[in-house]
Order: structure tokens, then sequence, then C-alpha cells
């Protein structure tokens, strides 16, 4: 008789044992999976929205964002500081800069092409002009960028396997609030061939494109930038 009731207890004891670890332990596990970052960027480990972004339209909006100085910055794409110290690369919607220099990478391959085609875009430049053009692209955004913060839309959709992240980018120029991809298609500075998207306002994809299209046509008909 003394054996099953030996059982009883020692059943007891250890359903005792388990939700005194569940409560001790529980929260905490909880807590560490819902917490804030450990890296520089959230989206760098889990794809998710960081705290410190707000939601407009499905958009991750980030205000106030200062550029961060990397030798990869150009004219469409730049590594920015988020609201809450991460830092993340950014590229554009919609457009391209020339390449800024001809390099030759570590598996043997170089721009060379890339950099042809947008010579050719441009009605046929020269390799040399395209590069120039380039310069003269990431020397006007990073400048554009470095005077004042600016705002980032994005929804974290990656470029390739690059680490980067697709974005529409608001920026202050000349007492006005304009898209910087407009602004680089107005100048000259760029091709409108890369991934489109809707806009955070609610534009649709296909008439911002038109939009580009008309501020390109203008900008052939003042001979800037590379339509010179």
């Amino acid at each position: 008789m003394t054996a099953p009731k030996t059982a009883r207890i020692s059943t007891l004891g250890i359903i005792v044992l388990i939700v005194i670890a569940v409560l001790k332990y529980g929260p905490a596990v909880n807590r560490s999976a819902e917490g804030g970052r450990t890296l520089p960027s959230t989206t760098e480990t889990t794809g998710k929205q960081p705290p410190s972004g707000t939601s407009k339209n499905g958009w991750t909006v980030y205000q106030n964002c200062p550029l961060v100085e990397h030798r990869n910055n150009d004219g469409d794409s730049f590594h920015i500081r988020l609201p809450d110290g991460g830092i993340d690369e950014f590229r554009l919607y919609f457009v391209d800069t020339p390449e800024s220099s001809f390099k030759r990478y570590s598996d043997g391959n170089t721009n060379g092409e890339r950099i042809a085609q947008q010579a050719e875009y441009f009605g046929g430049i020269s390799s040399e002009a395209s590069t120039r053009l380039g310069t003269e692209a990431k020397s006007f955004t990073l400048s554009l960028l470095k005077a004042k913060p600016f705002m980032i839309f994005t929804r974290h959709e990656k470029v390739y396997e690059s680490g980067r992240f697709y974005c529409h980018l608001r920026v202050d120029i000349d007492e006005q609030s304009r898209w910087l991809d407009e602004i680089l298609v107005e100048k000259g500075y760029a091709r409108i061939i890369t991934l489109p998207a809707d806009l955070p306002d609610g534009s649709k994809a296909e008439s911002h494109r038109t939009l580009l299209r008309r501020l390109e046509s203008a900008a052939k008909q003042r001979k800037v930038g590379g339509w010179k």
C-alpha cells in the first residue's frame, strides 16, 4: 500500500518542479525572443521593422535620417543611420546613376559591361564620359544628403544578395520636399531602369514612371547631365 502512495507523491513533486521552472524562466525566454536589437541593425538579423520606424500605407518610415560616410556610397545607394542608432544600406527604386569608376573585382570580373550599357543609354557617350557623369551624380547626391536629414520609406525589399534594401527617399531641396529619384532624372544624372514600386503617398508605380519619363524628356531638351 505504501508504494503507490510514494509514487503519487513523487509525481506530484515533479509537476511542482515543472511549474516552478516555467514560472521562473518562461517570461525571460519570451522577453529574449521579443526584445530589442543586439546587432547594429534589426533588418540584418530578423528583417522586422525596428521600434524606431513608423508605418504608413505598408511602408516603414524613418524620419530625420543622416547619411553615414562609406566608401560604397554613390549616386543611388547610400548608408544611413536609423533613428535608433542602427545602420543600413539603401538603394533607390526606379533609377540607376552611372558607375563613377572602372572596377575589377576579386573574381576577375569588371563593371566594364555595365559602364558600356549606361553610356549607351545616354545617347552613346564614351565610357569615360559616363564615369565622369557618375562621379558628378555621386557628388550631387552625397552633398544633398549631407546637407540635412531626410526621410526613408522602405519595405525592406532586398536588392539581390547585396545586403541593401530598396527605398523611396524624400529630401528637402530649394525649399521643397521631393523624391530623390525625380531630382536625379530631372538633372540628367540617372537612367530609368531599376525596379519600380508604388509610392507611399498612394501613387502607382506606372504613373510615377510616366512622370519620370516627362522629366527625362525635359532634361534632354535642356541638355543637362548626361544629355549634353
